[in-house]
């Protein structure tokens, strides 16, 4: 087998972060026509995110983040701008990330 070209060498491999996680979103509000198969005929409140839980592989303790957590819901229920920076934060610290 012939050696790798100076400098090619492949670093070491680490272990990869990996990070479990599952969201929750609140439904869409919207106005139809009738209860079962229906067209929307206008979305009275989009949907937002709720809350978050995440696990790091090998851990065993599961963190949770929920729209109550933030300052900003007492103003703003819906505002979930806080929530999603925090899970963009996970999702930057983990090198793989799996959904529930």
């Amino acid at each position: 087998m012939r050696a790798a070209p100076k400098g090619l060498k492949a670093p070491p491999l680490k272990e990869a972060k990996i990070a479990f996680f599952d969201i929750e979103t609140s439904p869409i509000m919207g106005w139809t026509w009738g209860m079962y198969e229906q067209n929307v005929i206008d979305i009275k409140v989009p949907w937002h995110m709720l809350s978050f839980a995440w696990k790091w592989q090998g851990q065993k303790k599961i963190r949770t983040y929920a729209l109550p957590d933030y300052p900003s819901y007492k103003k703003n229920p819906e505002d979930d701008s806080a929530l999603v920076k925090d899970l963009w934060a996970l999702f930057d610290q983990a090198d793989i990330v799996i959904a529930h």
